[in-house]
């Protein structure tokens, strides 16, 4: 892979980030469960923050398992840090 992109999907049942090259090749993916309080009536409460950092890790797991050369060339990275 020449250059990288890490996407990230946070969604209401997993967090998926994955890594792909220029040509759409994929070079690492991983998943998590979405967190959450269930209350009554089936309702759910995610905390921010939680769901946050939870992204980073889970776009951390994915460069962790990209080659060194190829995160050498990752376009860009956005990181999301919330203060409480």
């Amino acid at each position: 892979m020449s250059g990288v992109f890490v996407g990230v999907d946070v969604g209401t049942t997993r967090v998926k980030a994955v890594a792909v090259d220029e040509l759409g090749r994929v070079g690492g993916e991983a998943e998590r469960p979405t967190p959450g309080q269930h209350g009554a009536g089936g309702t759910v409460e995610v905390d921010p923050v939680e769901l946050a950092v939870l992204a980073v890790a889970v776009a951390a797991e994915v460069a962790a398992g990209t080659s060194r050369s190829c995160l050498s060339h990752t376009k860009s990275l956005l990181l999301y840090t919330a203060s409480s």
